[in-house]
């Protein structure tokens, strides 16, 4: 059986984008596939994934088997320049649109350096591969971890406490925060605010299940797991859906405004804690929480299994 070889960035810091490709090889393995995560720098592993998950050092190109099959982020420049020097197969996997031209430079394809086959992780970035590259990638969207959908919400009602994640936005944070209070917004008095930075997942999910709302200044997504995180442990998600997002942002889910536009989204923040005096808008507000999770609860494990499996076995069956 042909290895599959999952090309990671060596980054010690939590990333979303990491952990999906953990998340794939640990999947394709329960399924009996013969995959890894490959990692470039020796001894390397990343500290946030489970301890089962097999990693390869690949610092040669001899280590590459002709039977391999790579798969390789849109944003590895390196892995991807490498490609050449590969006879095996590739594929190459887009967690975000906005980073193509980090492993491309304008006027590349990625045929150009031997993949043929792709996948995504949301359909804005399915539908912008496929309108500027003429690639039709299949979707294999993340799971969200049964850790963010423990316990109970807490009722919409004074004293608020907000979650954050400052990596994703920290000076619309700052001019969001700086608004709310600023003479005569009294409601800020009443805030406490959460920053959720550089935590393993359980915290993430700890702290998200003690907030009534997520505040999300994401951009640029090519999903965008925070906001979904977030829906999944009961917050109120007020804020960006950082165009990845709008695979799975609506009216009905949350509170959301135009991309990166701060004053947008502290009106609409300071919009939502007035309403917390009027019951019927308590009500709407409540709607839009419940409506919250079960679009997370769509970004399940057995769904991801179900596509990654079909994409997989179809891609061995082709070959």
């Amino acid at each position: 059986m042909s290895r599959i070889l999952y090309v990671s960035h060596d980054l010690e810091q939590p990333r979303g984008g990491i952990g999906v490709l953990y998340d794939h090889v640990a999947t394709l393995r329960r399924h009996g596939f013969e995959a890894f995560v490959v990692h470039a720098t020796a001894g390397f592993r990343y500290p946030f994934a489970p301890a089962d998950v097999p990693v390869l050092e690949v610092r040669s190109i001899r280590e590459i088997l002709d039977t391999d099959v790579l798969v390789v982020p849109e944003d590895h420049a390196e892995a991807i320049r490498r490609c050449r020097d590969f006879r095996c197969r590739k594929v190459l996997f887009c967690q975000n649109h906005f980073f193509i031209f980090d492993g491309l430079s304008p006027g590349e394809t990625w045929q150009d350096f031997g993949f043929s086959a792709y996948m995504c992780v949301s359909s804005p970035i399915k539908q912008a591969l496929s309108k500027w590259f003429g690639v039709n990638a299949s979707i294999v969207r993340p799971a969200i971890d049964e850790a963010f959908f423990s316990g109970r919400s807490k009722p919409l009602e004074a004293p608020i406490t907000i979650a954050c994640m400052p990596r994703k936005g920290r000076s619309t944070l700052r001019l969001v925060q700086g608004l709310l209070t600023t003479k005569g917004h009294a409601e800020a008095s009443s805030l406490s605010w959460l920053e959720i930075e550089g935590l393993a997942k359980d915290q993430v999910a700890a702290r998200l299940g003690g907030a009534h709302i997520y505040v999300s200044t994401s951009v640029r997504e090519g999903l965008g797991l925070p906001p979904l995180e977030a829906m999944a442990s009961g917050c109120l998600v007020v804020g960006f859906a950082g165009a990845g997002g709008l695979d799975f942002a609506s009216e009905d889910n949350g509170v959301w405004v135009p991309d990166e536009d701060s004053w947008a989204l502290a009106a609409a923040l300071e919009s939502t804690l007035v309403a917390l005096h009027d019951p019927a808008a308590v009500a709407a507000l409540e709607a839009k929480r419940k409506a919250g999770r079960v679009t997370a609860e769509r970004y399940s494990r057995a769904q991801l299994e179900r596509d990654l499996i079909l994409f997989w076995s179809t891609y061995f069956r082709k070959a």
